[in-house]
């Protein structure tokens, strides 16, 4: 039973299983934040169709939500495969937004998500790099 969260300022123990769910948050001097998350697949889910169920939540939660592309990247990184996701969407103040998410899986299963929303679609396609180096760069840990 996984009760036990360990992260860099300490450890938390609970009385019941937990699934860890960690966000890290990057913040350049200029430029868009970056959110890097973890998640789990399911069983009986392929890499691809959980993107698209993910794909089909956002598009149920997000206001005038809008499907711009979906596809694999492989750029011969750490991960075998790598599914850039890009839509809009409008936010609460009425303003539209681009998100890009990154999502690339590991052997074991977990996917490793790096997110970023820009406030049009010139920022994104000048800071989009920043991202896609994200998932470039990445090293496990150990290796």
């Amino acid at each position: 039973m996984n009760n036990r969260l360990i992260c860099l300022e300490g450890i938390l123990d609970f009385e019941e299983e937990i699934r860890v769910q960690t966000i890290n948050i990057i913040s350049f001097s200029q430029g868009q934040p970056i959110n890097i998350n973890r998640d789990s697949m399911p069983s009986g889910h392929t890499f691809s169709s959980y993107m698209s169920q993910q794909l089909d939540n956002a598009q149920k939660i997000f206001n005038q939500f809008n499907f711009v592309k979906m596809e694999e990247i492989n750029e011969r990184d750490l991960f075998a495969v790598t599914i850039q996701i890009v839509f809009t969407f409008t936010t609460g103040n009425g303003q539209r937004v681009w998100q890009v998410t990154f999502a690339s899986c590991l052997e074991d299963n977990t996917i490793m998500n790096f997110t970023s929303v820009y406030p049009d679609e010139e920022s994104m396609i000048k800071q989009i790099d920043r991202l896609r180096n994200c998932v470039k760069k990445f090293k496990l840990t150990g290796s």
